[in-house]
Formats: C-alpha cells, structure tokens, sequence
C-alpha cells in the first residue's frame, strides 16, 4: 500500500527513494517513511505487516515511536564525525533484528527510513536510496 498523503516533508523524491527500494527489495520491502527531525510521513507499507496492527493508526503510533528516536540520526551524524576523523560522511545507519533490518539514509536534516524482512541484502538498497536521498 502506497500511503504518501499529504506534501512531502522532504526535499529529496521520496517516491523516487521508495521506487530505488521497491527495486532492491521486492517484497521483503515492509515499511518506509521520509522523515526530519520534526516529522515523519509514511510512504509505504505492506499488506503483511498491515495484517499484523488493527489499524493503519497503530502503524502511525509505533512510527511516532522510531521518529522520537530518528532524531537521533542528525545528532549521530556529527558524533560519528568526531568518533572517527578520517570520516568525511555518515550516509546511513542499519540495524538488524531478530523481526527485520531497518535502515535510515540520512541526508541534511531529512532521511529516508525503511524497513525488510531478514535475509535481505541490504547494502544495494541503502545505495540506491542513497543516491536518491543524498
């Protein structure tokens, strides 16, 4: 289900990111959403984890959740920078769980958040959206 009501939040084409995602990982794709530090919007998500909430609301709320956390990005960013000097750019964070690999692409205060089912290859999705979002 492409969601996407509303203006987009973001400078970047968030529906060009979706489509980079769309193509690397098919139907492992769950959910995606552009976000910044104030807002986020969804852009997608599947009919599997549609059947796992009640409502397209609870969706909503548990991505309230991850936004309050994505914040974050924009700070880690700049930590990353002064962890390790010879970095020039943080491009993306990706964590794997024992549910899903969820992923951010971070560009200037905005990102692209997606999540896929496990096993994905995740690298050529993160790329991809990157070169979209970045």
């Amino acid at each position: 289900m492409n969601i996407g009501e509303g203006e987009s939040l973001v400078e970047y084409d968030a529906g060009a990111a979706l489509e980079a995602a769309t193509d690397r990982a098919g139907d492992s794709l769950l959910v995606c959403a552009e976000y910044t530090p104030e807002d986020f919007r969804l852009v997608y998500v599947s009919d599997r984890l549609q059947a796992e909430y009640d409502e397209l609301d609870d969706i909503v709320e548990a991505g309230k959740l991850f936004h309050h956390y994505g914040q974050l990005d924009f700070v880690g960013e700049d930590q990353f920078a002064e962890f390790y000097p010879t970095l020039s750019e943080t491009q993306a964070f990706v964590t794997y769980t024992d549910y899903a690999v969820i992923g951010r692409v971070v560009g200037a205060n905005e990102g692209f958040y997606f999540s896929v089912e496990g096993g994905t290859e995740v690298t050529p999705l993160v790329d991809a959206v990157t070169d979209v979002v970045r």
